[in-house]
């Protein structure tokens, strides 16, 4: 019976590193998801910031200009506003990009927790179902045994009673011999 048995766990023990493999992998595509969404993040964050160095120096270099041509100041201004007008255009566009970035990795965020959590569960519940598999079988293999001995008590009373009666048989002919 323990014969019968004992492939019933190990199957069951495999298929508990494959719950957990899986599981491993959710986590590690999780982590390589947030890595790769982080670097888009700073990549976006760096390139806003080289932008924004770009518009300083500009404005920089339009201020000097400003000064030495003051009598023709007033178009360069025109010119300036213009500028500034394109930069917050950009800067609208890259606050967008990142809010949309943002959001994406909220969502991929949650997508994984919920993943992890039921995940979880169906491991919880594969231990559940273990549990119940290992009691039944420790009662099977008691209630085996018990039938064993009893069996076997069985037989050593049966032999004994027929040792008995040949012994009885046995001194009844020295008797009559």
């Amino acid at each position: 019976m323990t014969a019968l048995l004992a492939p019933a766990l190990p199957q069951s023990t495999n298929e508990l590193a494959a719950q957990i493999d899986r599981i491993v992998v959710v986590h590690t595509v999780t982590a390589a998801a947030t890595v790769a969404i982080a670097l888009m993040a700073l990549a976006v964050a760096v390139g806003a910031l080289l932008a924004i160095r770009r518009v300083i120096q500009t404005i920089a270099s339009v201020d000097r200009a400003i000064q030495k041509l003051s009598p023709r100041a007033e178009p360069i201004l025109d010119h300036a506003a213009k500028v500034a007008g394109d930069l917050g255009e950009i800067s609208g566009t890259l606050r967008r990009d990142f809010e949309d970035v943002h959001e994406a990795l909220e969502r991929a965020g949650k997508q994984l927790r919920a993943a992890a959590t039921a995940a979880e569960e169906r491991v919880r519940e594969l231990g559940i179902v273990l549990q119940v598999v290992q009691e039944e079988a420790e009662e099977l293999l008691l209630d085996t045994a018990a039938t064993a001995r009893g069996m076997h008590a069985t037989a050593e009373a049966l032999r004994a009673a027929k040792r008995e009666r040949l012994e009885r048989r046995r001194a009844g002919m020295r008797r009559e011999g």
